[in-house]
This record gives C-alpha cells, structure tokens and sequence, in this order.
C-alpha cells in the first residue's frame, strides 16, 4: 500500500524522527494538505519507517510525497569556524556553531533509496524526483525535474507517458502535460 492511514503516518514519524539538537531545534514536523495545516485521518504521504528525519528544524510535507527506505533528510549542519574540538564548541554554544534550516517538500515528490538531502536544501518543488543513493544540497526548484548524482544535478524532466512532452504544473495545480492533450488522472 503507497499511501498511509493517519496512525501509520504517525508510527513512521516517530520511528523516522531523530531530534540530535533539542536544545536549539524546532523539532516539528507538519503536514499539509492542498494548503491545509491540519492532516485527515487517510493521507496521501508515504514515510518508510527506514527512513531518518532530522527535526532540528521545521519539516512541512504536502500531498502525495514519498519518502523511500534508507532516506535521509537533515534540517541543520555545523559550523567549522573555530580551532576548539567540535564537539567542545558545540556544546559550549551550540546557537554558534549549529545552523538549523527549515525544510518544505512540495507534493508529488519522490525521494528514492538511500537519498540525503542536506539541510542547504530548504524547499524541493513539486512533482521533483530524487534517484536512489542522490545527495541534494541545494534547493530544487525546478517542478516535475529530475535530479540524480553526487552531488544531485538536473537530469531529465518527467514526461507525458502519450506524447513524451514535458510535465508541468497545471491550472488545477497538478502535474499535466505541456501539450494540449492531458494523461488520464486518478487524482
């Protein structure tokens, strides 16, 4: 089953969940639903419970994402500016030497296998596919893009599976095909 009931949802979650830095993080995650805060008793986010979600920061998912076995997805990073250990830097101001970043993934996103998405990467837009075993550390704002490598570069476009043209952001706000014609939709 791709899609989750609310409990399994919120198993995931707290089985993905990892919180390194409560002391300055938000620890939050939410999901959105077409602009809605609030999530419906059946969602359309799929979470495998192998994957670690960093909730330093603030984490918002919309519909449809799907977040694969092994994903890994940071929300802060370490600042390296001082000849102090690391580990003595941080804990005597970790608002120092912890910047946390806030992280929105737009729907119809699929992160695949083993995926890191660093926390530079503030926003993925939508429809945005992540190949398996990819390291994101910019932001993705290119809708229904694909993104591949180490580090993830522009690889493809999703496609029309009738015509091969382009998808792109239609006026309903889904995907749908560039050209006139539109692919059957169960959406």
């Amino acid at each position: 089953m791709l899609t989750m009931t609310f409990d399994q949802i919120k198993k995931a979650m707290e089985t993905a969940a990892r919180a390194p830095h409560m002391e300055i993080g938000i620890n939050q995650m939410q999901l959105a639903r077409e602009g809605e805060g609030r999530l419906k008793e059946d969602s359309t986010v799929s979470i495998s419970p192998l994957a670690e979600i960093d909730m330093t920061g603030k984490i918002t998912l919309y519909s449809w994402v799907v977040l694969t076995t092994g994903v890994k997805l940071f929300t802060h990073e370490h600042i390296h500016d001082t000849a102090l250990p690391m580990i003595i830097a941080e804990e005597r101001d970790p608002k120092k030497f912890i910047k946390v970043h806030d992280k929105t993934i737009y729907k119809d996103v699929w992160i695949y296998n083993d995926a890191v998405v660093l926390a530079k990467c503030t926003s993925i837009a939508q429809g945005v596919i992540v190949a398996a075993r990819s390291v994101v550390t910019k932001s993705v704002e290119e809708p229904y893009s694909v993104w591949a490598g180490v580090p993830a570069i522009l690889v493809s476009w999703r496609k029309c599976a009738l015509c091969g043209a382009k998808i792109v952001i239609g006026k309903d706000g889904h995907g749908t095909c560039m050209n006139v014609h539109e692919e059957p939709s169960s959406v």
